[in-house]
Formats: structure tokens, C-alpha cells, sequence
């Protein structure tokens, strides 16, 4: 639940009242900046792997083996960030040691990845991350950097 919280606060603004009392409608999605969901990526790997997500079938199984959370978490995925994203599962290479935070900045219809260096004393890493990235429509499949700069 407090990682859909996270997103809902990177997405911002309340859905606006329908006309005539009804139910409020869907917001649509503006993206200032990527929106960023944190998991667990089981096993290791030495290269970073950037996967398209679709929302459809294969979104129960994404968020269940990379421990994005439960069904409210898929609900907020489809129903208040909408179909104006395009979602995407980035696993990092290996790092040895823990804090290291993912970077994705959007020019233009570009999209780069890469990680931020811990910015306190490190950790061990006991779990490798993985992150649920969503990007406006516009944005083509992010393209790792090996070094944020």
C-alpha cells in the first residue's frame, strides 16, 4: 500500500467532479518526471535489463515476482495514472553494495536509465531492486547509462 501512496503522490492533482454530481472523473496523466515504483528482483545479473510491461495479463505477474505489492497496487497502476503511460521493468546490473537509487530523466522522445551512487555510508546489498517505470506515450524505451552525469 505505501508504494502506491509513493506513486500517487509523484502523480499529484485530485481526479476533477464530473458534471452533474456523478462520480469524479479518471485524471488524466501529466508526466513532469518519470514515475518510479520499487521491488525486488530475484537473482543477479550483470547487465541491466529494460522490459516493456503490459498492463493487461501479464501486469499480476510482474508485480507478484518482483514484490511490487498487492492488488491495490494494480489498481492504481490501471485506474489513476490511465492509459496515457507506458510502463516499463528496469532491473540494474549488480551492485555490491546497497543505496544506490535509480535515475530516469526524459528529453524530448529519449528516455535514459542509469543509478545514482549512494549518497551516505553504503549497505550491503541483500536483495538486488527493481523498478516499475512509467513514461509518457511519447517516450521510447529507456536506453541504460552505465553512469549518471
Amino acid at each position: 500500500m505505501a508504494a502506491a501512496l509513493l506513486l500517487g503522490a509523484a502523480v499529484g492533482g485530485c481526479a476533477p467532479a464530473s458534471k452533474g454530481g456523478g462520480a469524479p472523473a479518471r485524471p488524466s496523466p501529466a508526466f513532469d518526471y518519470p514515475l518510479l515504483l520499487r521491488g525486488e528482483a530475484p537473482g543477479y545479473r550483470e547487465e541491466a535489463a529494460i522490459e516493456p510491461v503490459d498492463i493487461g495479463a501479464g501486469l499480476a505477474e510482474v508485480l507478484r515476482t518482483y514484490s511490487f505489492g498487492g492488488p491495490e497496487t494494480a489498481d492504481f497502476i490501471r485506474n489513476r495514472v490511465g492509459p496515457g503511460a507506458r510502463w516499463w521493468l528496469v532491473v540494474p546490473p549488480f551492485q555490491r553494495s546497497g543505496g544506490y537509487r535509480l535515475r530516469v530523466a526524459v528529453a524530448g522522445g529519449n528516455a535514459w536509465a542509469c543509478l545514482l551512487r549512494p549518497s551516505g555510508p553504503a549497505t550491503m546489498a541483500l536483495q538486488k531492486k527493481a523498478w516499475l517505470v512509467a513514461l509518457p506515450r511519447h517516450a521510447g524505451r529507456p536506453l541504460w547509462r552505465d553512469r549518471c552525469g
